[in-house]
Parts: structure tokens; C-alpha cells; sequence
């Protein structure tokens, strides 16, 4: 080894402490990424919730019928915001609906929205458990 590596740190020790920090750098970025995996993706025991909307029906200038679906685990209690909006996409209604729990993955709901002016369609705004 030269003086001038010397000086400037490129000894053979200072490289294998380099190595040693690089992997431990490396398997502490793999296990926080697998703790959050685990965290994330296998400790929610009640699972998702989907909402789908299937359809709605005006019934008159105030109020429109606003039909979906809710896809969640059988026995979870959800609540689902839904919103009906006019022709310039304003929401001109707005309901929150509870969802009782059933035994079935998937059910049919229908809302009826009052709005303040004439709606021309709506939407399941977002569900949530409750």
C-alpha cells in the first residue's frame, strides 16, 4: 500500500468496514420493508370494502333513486356516503347509508337521495366500517 492511499482512507480495512455497513444498510431496508408488508397486508383481519355503482332512476326534480353494490367480508357492518349531482357534476344531494351486515360477500342497495335541485345521476361517494 502506497502513502497516498493511506492518506486518503483506501486501506484494505477501511474497505471490508465498508462493506460490512453496506449489507447491514441492506437487510435493514429488507426487514422494514417485510414488516411492512406483514403490517400492512396480513394484520387487517377484516379485509376491504368495495362499492359499485350499478344505476339510478330520477323519480322527480328533487329526489333520485341511487342503486349499488358493497362487496365486504359477511358480518361487517358498513356505512356508505352517496351523493347525487346535476348536470354541472355540483352535489345537489347528499345521504349516508347503513349497510347491516349479511352473510353474503356481496349485496344490492338502493338509496333514496332529496336533492336541491334536479339531479342527473349519482354515486357512491365511499364506504367505510363502521
Amino acid at each position: 500500500m502506497t502513502d497516498l492511499a493511506a492518506r486518503y482512507g483506501r486501506t484494505p480495512e477501511r474497505r471490508r468496514r465498508d462493506r460490512i455497513i453496506g449489507v447491514s444498510v441492506a437487510v435493514g431496508i429488507v426487514l422494514v420493508m417485510l414488516a411492512w408488508v406483514v403490517w400492512g397486508g396480513l394484520a387487517d383481519p377484516r379485509g376491504t370494502i368495495d362499492a359499485q355503482d350499478t344505476g339510478s332512476t330520477r323519480i322527480d326534480e328533487h329526489a333520485i333513486r341511487i342503486d349499488f353494490t358493497v362487496t365486504v367480508e359477511p358480518g361487517t357492518p358498513v356505512r356508505c356516503a352517496v351523493n347525487a349531482f346535476d348536470q354541472n357534476h355540483t352535489t345537489v344531494g347528499w345521504v349516508e347509508l347503513d349497510v347491516e351486515p349479511s352473510d353474503r360477500w356481496t349485496t344490492g342497495q338502493s338509496v333514496l337521495v332529496r336533492t336541491a335541485d334536479e339531479a342527473i345521476g349519482g354515486l357512491v361517494y365511499r364506504c367505510w366500517l363502521r
